[in-house]
């Protein structure tokens, strides 16, 4: 009797829990609904039965109806971040071939379920494959294994330092799901913060605990996910769906070992030894004297059969010999040895094989692996970024192979009409890739070769060129896009796909690069409404609020999803506070993270957010403070509190700018090159367009100044301030003629004066300005008496009094001179 009353008050507790709605829901996919229909959509909070909140990665956007239409081809892709398509999913394989199947099979509705998730592993895998009967999918693709040993329930994890037995696994499984042991794991979540930020760091967490080739948790792991494989093949058939089981594809040629381990018992006259022999073939290597490195890369190995990186370097200099066929085995030896292991090995793809060849499982086995071989070595760095994630032309590639695999399926093989399947050019444009996407690309592989341990590989130089090269090459066709084309063409592609909910986020991100905040407001606002649960078009739709300087309902936006928030909130929020200071929008930021730290519960996170506008109102008073000095001229001052601010914001472009500035007005403009560039790289387009007009005005080329404008000018939409900068720049620039465009300036002006939001009182200054230019002067005086009467209710006393001044010459038909207040930012 007494062992069961602790059992009584814990499962009294559980209920009690469970009526209080604490926690969040165990299940992979809940329910929702769109356009009034009863759907399953990916749960954000189901990764946090497996990790601390803001470790925990969320699924791509899943929202399929519950009632399959009868023409439905539904497949669902099970997997970790290859499988999604990290570093995009919303360019990924499932992406890329739903819009390959469209393509081809276009009397079929095709749906392609995004169900992986980045960081996962096979055990986490089994829970989402046991929800499949909710999908009712006709295919299901598994193509898991780089995460197993490093990941939750690995061989070796923050959590346990050996590989957990079976039951302590399962056991783990199912105690996630109890609202105790949710509640438990949220109060270690917040014991830790105490402690500092916890951050996700993507693999680098696991660099401090190699796992040799002879470590003993391998044996165990492969065991598992064989195991952990069959269950899902079992789960996917009790569905109702056949199974495509994949090998996985890594990148041998282009990705040296992480960590290299010498064999047991090397002693220390054969370290002595190996340090002399390895500085000789490192040396040959450097000179190019490949012959003679490739022999003493052999005889290191010959030493030490177990250093991983003497194997690489062995494959390495027969590639470059020409020797490709030769290269294979040395290459996958070091990938084997590798003792950092996040790619999936070859005993693990063997035993991937062995399933497939089991009659009784009926899966079709897609060897993706050997099909990426068949490409040839020299193309792994075309086909990857990284050690497994794909490049574009890689994505295609493993989407064409799995649509191979598909139409060989008695489901699909009936239907196939006979065309072959479209180009990587076709497949990129109905996925809506653009030079733009192509450039963000670039920066988000940029942000992540700056982090171990890819910046720890001896050749990330190189691989950082080729990012480089690329943003060199998609620059002017990002500056010279049509954006109303390309408004028009997400616009048709989310009307004629309507389920197609990456395209409508893409959308959403396009229209905001562009500073197109009402816009977004209008296009995607009426898609939210629809699909209320849509937490990532709520994000966008925040975003161009906080932009556009309407904090509260930025907030209210963002919020609204749901009553918890978990960490998302949190997450989204301060991503998009760093955008806006990142874009020179500082008040606006410190605006969006105040509305937030009001309305946030305190579990959701909100220190997060009270760290944030603490640290965003830190600096707020400092620059105010520094642009008093520059003023008065006191540079040395000004320059020394700036350098300041750049310290303790890096991505801030205002402070390198100012300081490249002063170097130029003190006859050093070379000196503030480098400054000049770091605060350029940080701005949007628009602002960084416009900061180079100021830059080329000051102190290089006129005709430069007025094309970096007029291209600003383009894109400034919706970017009040900006555009009321240029506005004045175009209509009244102290410097020439040669810098006046009236007609672009009342363009400008005219577009915000048609919209509804409240302006500032320098904004209706800068359009009675523009008017005036134009020789409309009661349109003018208009707005300045609009001006006029808001600055004096603000108490801006100074500029009440320019606008009388200015209001009187109009009176008199005289345009608006240069302004004292008000005028252009960050303007010297």
């Amino acid at each position: 009797m007494a062992v069961l009353v602790p059992i009584v008050l814990l499962l009294g507790l559980e209920l009690i829990l469970r009526l209080f709605g604490v926690g969040y829901s165990p299940d992979a996919f809940i329910r929702t609904t769109v356009n009034g229909q009863p759907a399953w959509t990916g749960n954000p909070f189901f990764t946090y039965r497996f990790f601390s909140p803001p470790l925990a990665r969320i699924p791509s956007p899943i929202l399929v109806t519950e009632e399959k239409p009868a023409d439905a081809l539904r497949v669902v892709v099970l997997g970790e971040s290859a499988a999604q398509g990290d570093p995009m999913p919303a360019f990924g394989m499932p992406r890329y071939l739903e819009a390959i199947l469209t393509r081809v099979y276009p009397d079929r509705k095709i749906e392609v379920i995004n169900a992986a998730i980045t960081a996962i592993t096979t055990p986490v895998i089994t829970e989402i494959a046991a929800e499949l009967p909710k999908l009712q999918p006709d295919v299901v693709i598994l193509y898991a294994g780089n995460n197993d040993v490093i990941g939750p329930f690995g061989s070796v994890t923050a959590t346990f330092k050996a590989a957990p037995a079976d039951w302590m696994i399962r056991t783990a499984l199912q105690m996630s799901r109890w609202k105790i042991v949710q509640g438990l794991s949220t109060l270690q979540a917040m014991a830790a913060e105490l402690r500092g930020p916890v951050r996700f760091v993507g693999v680098s967490r696991m660099l401090h605990r190699p796992v040799p080739a002879d470590h003993p948790g391998l044996a165990v792991v492969r065991r598992r996910y064989e195991r952990n494989l069959r269950d899902c093949i079992a789960k996917a058939r009790s569905a109702g769906a056949d199974v495509l089981l994949c090998t996985v594809a890594v990148n041998l040629a282009d990705c040296p070992p992480t960590i290299s381990q010498h064999r047991a018992g090397f002693t220390a006259s054969q370290q002595a030894e190996w340090d002399h022999l390895w500085a000789k073939a490192e040396s040959a290597w450097a000179e190019g004297r490949l012959d003679n490195a490739l022999d003493l890369y052999q005889q290191a190995v010959l030493l030490d059969d177990q250093y991983a990186m003497a194997h690489y370097q062995v494959g390495q200099c027969r590639l470059r010999l020409g020797q490709e066929a030769e290269a294979a085995a040395p290459l996958r030896r070091a990938m084997d040895l590798d003792a950092f292991r996040y790619r999936t090995d070859s005993a693990l793809n063997d035993r991937v094989r062995a399933i497939a060849a089991d009659p009784a499982k009926r899966v079709t086995l897609v060897d993706v692996d050997a099909e990426f071989r068949a490409e040839g070595l020299g193309r792994d760095r075309d086909l990857f970024v990284d050690h497994v994630h794909f490049t574009p032309e890689g994505t295609y590639r493993f989407a064409t192979i799995l649509a191979d695999a598909l139409t060989g399926l008695s489901e699909v093989a009936s239907s196939r009409p006979a065309v072959t399947w479209p180009s990587l050019e076709q497949a990129q444009e109905e996925c809506l890739f653009t030079p733009l996407s192509e450039q963000q690309l670039a920066l988000n592989l940029l942000s992540r070769y700056a982090q171990p341990p890819f910046s720890e590989h001896r050749d990330i130089e190189e691989k950082i060129q080729r990012q480089h090269e690329v943003l060199e090459r998609t620059l002017p066709l990002v500056e010279s896009m049509d954006i109303e084309a390309m408004h028009q063409r997400y616009r048709e592609h989310v009307q004629g796909h309507p389920e197609d909910w990456s395209a409508q986020d893409l959308w959403g991100a396009f229209l905001l690069s562009m500073n197109r905040y009402q816009d977004v407001i209008t296009s995607i606002g009426p898609l939210s409404d629809r699909q209320p649960d849509r937490r990532r078009l709520r994000g966008v739709l925040a975003e161009a609020f906080a932009a556009g300087g309407n904090a509260d309902d930025a907030a209210s936006m963002l919020l609204g999803w749901s009553p918890k928030q978990g960490y998302l909130a949190a997450q989204t929020s301060l991503a998009q506070i760093d955008r806006l200071l990142s874009n020179g929008q500082e008040e606006e930021a410190a605006a969006y993270a105040a509305a937030l730290r009001q309305r946030m519960r305190w579990v959701d996170y909100r220190w997060r957010l009270r760290a944030a506008d603490d640290a965003l109102h830190s600096i707020l008073g400092p620059r105010d403070q520094a642009l008093v000095l520059l003023e008065k001229g006191a540079f040395q001052e000004a320059d020394a509190l700036w350098s300041r601010l750049e310290a303790f914001r890096a991505d801030w472009p205002l402070p390198p700018f100012v300081r490249a500035m002063l170097q130029g007005m003190q006859g050093t403009p070379s000196a503030g090159a480098a400054a000049l560039a770091r605060a350029l790289s940080l701005w949007g387009p628009a602002r960084s367009l416009y900061h180079t007009g100021l830059w080329e005005a000051r102190f290089g080329d006129p005709q430069q100044a007025r094309a970096a404008w007029l291209a600003s000018a383009r894109v400034a939409y919706d970017d009040e301030e900006l555009a009321r900068s240029l506005a004045w720049i175009l209509v009244a620039h102290p410097y020439g003629e040669i810098y006046r465009d009236v007609p672009t300036a009342l363009s400008l002006m005219e577009r915000l004066a048609s919209g509804s939001r409240p302006l500032a009182p320098e904004t209706l200054d800068a359009i009675g300005a523009a008017y005036a230019a134009a020789g409309d002067f009661p349109a003018a005086i208009a707005y300045a008496d609009q001006a006029l009467a808001e600055a004096k209710r603000q108490g801006k006393t100074d500029l009440a009094s320019d606008l009388v001044s200015r209001r009187d010459g109009y009176r008199k038909d005289v345009p608006a001179r240069w302004p004292r207040t008000g005028g252009p930012m960050d303007f010297f």
